[in-house]
């Protein structure tokens, strides 16, 4: 899309507003939030019905391994800080080892996101219907929705992003009543936010060079309106909470070999390697199909927009827009504007470090499509006001197609997040490829992606039906899993929730947080040295020479509805006598 033209007469900006200005009219804009909390908390009502009653979805490798943590608490953690994990634990702690326990914080925090969505586009726009009606079509966005699922880092940061935004829109644009004690609490309540989002997600810490450029930007652009954090006492009152929370992160990899940089390097390509030249195009197109096309187009639309808008801007400083919270001064919003031009700004700022950064490191590694997803919150609240501009312009046949595409991707994103959460309602619908551990990879596994969360507790009963078989013999197994991801299923979903040890640093994969928990068969091998185990998961050759005896590697397959789905293999392995080759692949 491209931005609207709009005559100069017409005034844009209060099409997208009410006749008066919400903070005329404070009943109605008490009533939008009002609003606002009703959706968030039958949103939350029905994701937790749903975890409890019909999710039809076991754990994500990803969400029993930060279980685990939490059976493990600490100042931190292998690849993440410890938040994830202190988060699980207070939420099983209250309503015990179940599914939906694991994910209740997921939905609270998704829940939370929506009211900072439309708090912070409320803010922005200075109308309540079109913030409401962000949040709303926030619903049909299957990543958010995904989100909002599953107990990943994902949920809580992004809830700790959202609501930095609101703390820093806050502070940066305070009322004409706001105190310097006020500003300095929100400094420190921003600084408290930052903090705990680093203690989630490391990404975090982008937040303070988005911080940064806004206030170069408003330096260079003029805008002398806007309150930044300049004193000593701002500064301290927001650096303060930061190193607080980076504290208990910095303590363990003191005593842990500064690992948690090692890995993160890694992540980030910066540990060698040459340059993937079609990283950027790859990142561009992950991108576009996460965000199901038209919201990537929506976003990036209103990008530049707003990019053009603030260009010319620095060539007559005086023609720029003064965002104010008092009503009285409604009217310093110029005509023929879709945001205000402060409002652009702060949005952006928060956007193009995020994005760039993730786009400068796809030419030295693969960006997870759920990298940069924080870009999106900023430039979310700032497709709204651009969409519905669009939706309103003058030029028909510009305002028909706008509204033909926001009406299409609304259905088709409220439609697909419906359907995820039974894909199996697809399954009959298809012809089924074959049966046993080959047909597998020929099946449903192609296409859906939540094939990777079923199954979990029948391999789950497999396991505890062969450990009660040698148990009948007189032998207590280990069970050993081949990698990292799959520990945390197998002793989840076993009843007693027994210790699962991965070998993956010594089966050919890399360096895990298991590594790091002791006594392990593979780091500690005397202190299981004649044991018998259940290996979940391949062994690599190298390893075969740690057992006296491997007995015939049997297979586990999940099926629905007659697909199969998953396969896992697993092997009793008698007389373990230690790894002779611990060669991790690395960090």
């Amino acid at each position: 899309m491209i931005p609207v033209r709009v005559p100069t007469s017409a005034n844009v900006f209060a099409s997208l507003s009410p006749t008066r200005s919400l903070l005329e009219n404070a009943p109605s804009e008490r009533s939008w939030q009002l609003a606002a909390w009703g959706v968030a908390l039958t949103v939350a009502i029905f994701r937790i019905l749903y975890l409890r009653y019909a999710c039809p979805y076991d754990l994500a490798p990803d969400e029993a391994h930060y279980w685990d943590w939490s059976r493990h608490l600490d100042w931190s953690y292998y690849s993440k800080g410890p938040g994830v994990a202190w988060l699980i634990a207070a939420s099983t702690g209250l309503f015990g080892h179940e599914m939906w326990a694991v994910r209740l914080p997921a939905v609270l925090c998704g829940s939370l996101t929506l009211i900072g969505l439309f708090d912070l586009t409320r803010r922005v726009y200075r109308d309540g219907r079109l913030a409401l009606a962000a949040m709303m079509l926030a619903l049909t966005i299957p990543p958010l929705a995904v989100g909002s699922l599953l107990m990943t880092i994902d949920p809580p940061f992004v809830c700790c992003w959202m609501w930095a935004l609101v703390a820093t829109h806050v502070a940066c644009f305070p009322g004409p009543r706001r105190s310097l004690r006020d500003l300095t609490l929100l400094w420190f309540a921003l600084g408290c936010l930052i903090g705990l989002g680093i203690l989630f997600k490391y990404t975090m810490v982008l937040s303070i060079p988005s911080l940064l450029l806004f206030a170069i930007s408003c330096r260079f652009l003029g805008l002398q309106h806007v309150r930044l954090p300049s004193t000593p006492r701002d500064l301290v009152s927001l650096a303060c909470p930061v190193v607080v929370c980076l504290a208990p992160i910095v303590i363990w990899n003191a005593n842990h070999g500064w690992v948690t940089l090692l890995h993160v390097g890694r992540q980030a390509g910066v540990q060698g390697g040459g340059v993937i030249w079609l990283g950027p195009l790859h990142y561009l197109a992950g991108q576009f199909g996460a965000l199901f096309g038209f919201w990537f187009i929506f976003i990036l639309g209103s990008v530049l927009a707003a990019a053009w808008k603030i260009v010319p801007s620095r060539r007559d400083r005086e023609s720029l827009p003064a965002f104010t919270s008092d009503a009285q001064d409604s009217k310093a919003i110029p005509k023929a504007s879709w945001i205000a031009t402060d409002q652009a700004v702060f949005l952006l700022s928060f956007f193009v470090p995020t994005f760039v950064v993730f786009f400068a490191f796809s030419l030295k590694t693969k960006i997870e499509l759920n990298w940069p997803v924080t870009a999106y919150l900023s430039g979310g609240v700032l497709a709204a006001g651009w969409v519905l501009a669009n939706c309103r312009s003058p030029v028909t046949w510009w305002r028909k197609l706008s509204q033909g595409l926001l009406a299409t991707a609304a259905v088709i994103g409220l439609a697909a997040v419906i359907l995820m959460h039974r894909t199996d309602w697809l399954y009959p619908l298809l012809p089924i490829q074959g049966a046993g551990p080959d047909a597998v990879s020929l099946g449903p596994r192609r296409w859906d992606p939540t094939c990777r969360l079923r199954g979990w507790r029948t391999l789950a009963a497999e396991v505890d039906a062969l450990r009660g078989q040698l148990r009948k013999e007189g032998i207590e197994p280990v069970l050993i899993a081949g990698g990292w991801a799959l520990p945390g299923e197998i002793a989840f979903y076993l009843p007693d929730h027994p210790q699962v040890y991965s070998i993956g640093s010594a089966n050919g994969g890399r360096l895990s947080q298991y590594d790091f928990w002791r006594p392990n068969p593979v780091w500690d091998p005397e202190a299981f040295r004649g044991r018998t185990m259940i290996c979940v998961g391949d062994l690599v050759p190298t390893a075969h020479g740690a057992f006296g005896r491997i007995e015939p590697t049997r297979y586990v397959v999940h099926e629905v509805a007659g697909h199969p789905v998953a396969v896992w293999s697993v092997t009793v392995c008698h007389e373990f006598q230690g790894f002779d080759q611990i060669q991790p692949l690395g960090y």
